[in-house]
């Protein structure tokens, strides 16, 4: 059985590279779970996260759970990721991520 491609989220050089630009300033981002059950991710620097959410839900209609928010790297710690996003309490849906991730309730 061929594996299932979502044409939706970002190849690997483009995530390094928004990631990158992470470091700098704050990067806008969308996130949902794919159709084959997998993370799919959108960045981009300057469009609005709810427009990258709606290119997202475009992109790949059997994709669920979007959410929409901000990336910014931590000046102290650089392998620290922070994601701002819309509605942080649903985070446990998306199961095991690839990298360590913490979640802070405010």
């Amino acid at each position: 059985m061929a594996a299932v491609q979502d044409d939706a989220g970002m190849d690997r050089g483009e995530l390094k590279k928004h990631i990158h630009l992470a470091r700098d300033g704050t990067v806008q981002v969308a996130f949902a779970i794919g159709p084959n059950g997998e993370a799919v991710l959108q960045m981009h620097r300057r469009k609005p996260g709810r427009t990258l959410e709606k290119e997202l839900k475009d992109g790949s209609p059997e994709s669920k759970n979007h959410r929409w928010g901000t990336l910014r790297m931590d000046s102290d710690d650089p392998k620290l990721a922070r994601f701002v996003i819309n509605k942080p309490g649903v985070l446990a849906a998306f199961g095991d991520w690839p990298v360590g991730v913490t979640i802070l309730d405010r």
